[in-house]
């Protein structure tokens, strides 16, 4: 695991905000690669990412927190250590959505047309954070004894690398993403594409991660993951009448 990168002087520069920030820099461009085909400015795209980043990481945290408060009220100074990890990528999700609303209300975009184009991007962003957790240790898997098994500085023994089995996937999803993106059938189809892809990658990687569960075969994010791809398809019978009217 390597935490910290490499310093300069005082300054720690850690592998989890660094991939987190390079996410962020790598969707905010091939976003905005494609921002005209879809009637969007570039400059609207680096206004929404500035947003997007600032409630995405609130989000994500405060959703981190709530599931165990119980950590962050014994010691409150915890709740802003995120330099180490502790992000709920559904609640970012939740988060960029009502930002994505928001802005498409104040600059006259259709959200459609935002969601559809920066959904790729989202799935890209994903695959490089989860290096960071990756390097940080963090969001560790099961006990294995597989070949390809990793330690964590967290837990004692060999782990599935959950984080690189979503790493991996979420890119598989950005790929299939990017290659139809030209080929939708309804305005919003990309996005309840990346909704419903990366809720299959997400209840997939759980049944490998060392998490609480609800059941013995359901943990909290998977129950999450099943109501957004409900969500999504609601989304989907929505999108499509838009479309025939």
């Amino acid at each position: 695991m390597f935490p910290v990168l490499f310093r300069f002087g005082p300054l720690n520069v850690y592998s989890y905000g660094l991939m987190l920030g390079l996410g962020f820099l790598a969707a905010t461009l091939v976003a905005a690669r494609d921002a005209r085909r879809f009637g969007i400015k570039p400059e609207a795209i680096i206004d929404f990412s500035f947003y997007s980043l600032i409630a995405g990481v609130v989000g994500s945290r405060l959703l981190f927190i709530l599931l165990d408060w119980r950590t962050y009220l014994a010691n409150p100074r915890l709740i802003l250590v995120v330099y180490e990890g502790g992000l709920s990528l559904h609640g970012g999700l939740a988060a960029g959505v009502l930002v994505g609303i928001w802005f498409t209300r104040k600059y006259k975009i259709p959200f459609f047309a935002l969601a559809d184009l920066v959904s790729p991007a989202i799935a890209l962003a994903i695959s490089i954070a989860r290096i960071g957790c990756f390097l940080n240790g963090c969001c560790y898997g099961l006990p294995t004894d597989l070949p390809w098994a990793v330690a964590t500085r967290y837990v004692a023994g060999l782990r599935h690398p959950t984080q690189l089995y979503e790493m991996l996937l979420s890119f598989l999803l950005f790929g299939f993403l990017w290659l139809r993106r030209t080929r939708t059938a309804y305005p919003g189809q990309q996005f309840v594409y990346l909704l419903i892809g990366y809720s299959v990658v997400r209840i997939i990687v759980e049944s490998y991660r060392e998490v609480w569960r609800l059941t013995p075969f359901l943990s909290v994010a998977q129950l999450g993951s099943l109501f957004i791809i409900g969500i999504a398809l609601a989304i989907s019978v929505y999108a499509k009448g838009r479309a025939r009217q």
